[in-house]
């Protein structure tokens, strides 16, 4: 993982010479941080089933412990009690085969788990350690991305001078006309006012 170094601009120069976007630079650093992620949860669950398979290889031998305390005591108790050295013999001998066999499969077990965790190729330290780094370069473009210069987006504003015609003369009405004219002129004032029958 390379480290980047922020130009004046806000943009991210890798070392290499290539220019990022620094939200592009920090969408690559959270897949990587996914990537990672995975990789402590694939470990995780590895080690939640080995600690079961040890789990299990252990109540094999704790059961080996127990048979052979038991087969002694046994032993002893049926030498004390009389019975034919020769059966008590056979009889103590019988149960440490069986549980021989069953400590050498615990043990073959054990070996087998040892083997396939060293074969694995990321062991919890190397993960945890990658899982760091993809979070420090993550920290790093977040940081590169607080830098980048906030670019306020042009708003244009657009203003339109109309000038409204005169409104067209309209033809005038009779009555105007006659008004106009003074057809309807005001009575003379020899005549007096009201209506004869």
């Amino acid at each position: 993982m390379s480290n980047p170094v922020v130009t004046s601009s806000g943009t991210a120069a890798a070392s290499d010479g290539e220019s990022r976007d620094p939200v592009t630079d920090a969408q690559k650093r959270i897949e990587e941080m996914h990537a990672a992620i995975a990789k402590v949860r694939d470990q995780v669950d590895e080690t939640a089933r080995l600690l079961g398979e040890l789990a299990r290889i252990s109540t094999v031998f704790d059961s080996v412990g127990d048979r052979l305390v038991n087969a002694t005591f046994k032993a002893s108790g049926d030498a004390t009690r009389g019975v034919p050295s020769h059966a008590v013999l056979v009889s103590f001998v019988e149960e440490l085969g069986d549980l021989a066999r069953l400590a050498l499969g615990g043990a073959r077990d054990v070996r087998r788990e040892l083997r396939a965790r060293a074969a694995k190729p990321g062991q919890p330290g190397s993960v945890l350690l990658e899982t760091e780094l993809a979070l420090n370069e993550l920290s790093a473009a977040l940081k590169r991305l607080a830098l980048r210069p906030v670019r306020q987006p042009a708003t244009t504003i657009e203003i339109e001078n109309r000038t409204t015609p005169p409104p067209t003369p309209r033809t005038p009405s009779p009555l105007e006309r006659a008004l106009a004219a003074g057809i309807f002129a005001a009575a003379s004032p020899n005549k007096t006012g009201g209506y004869k029958n």
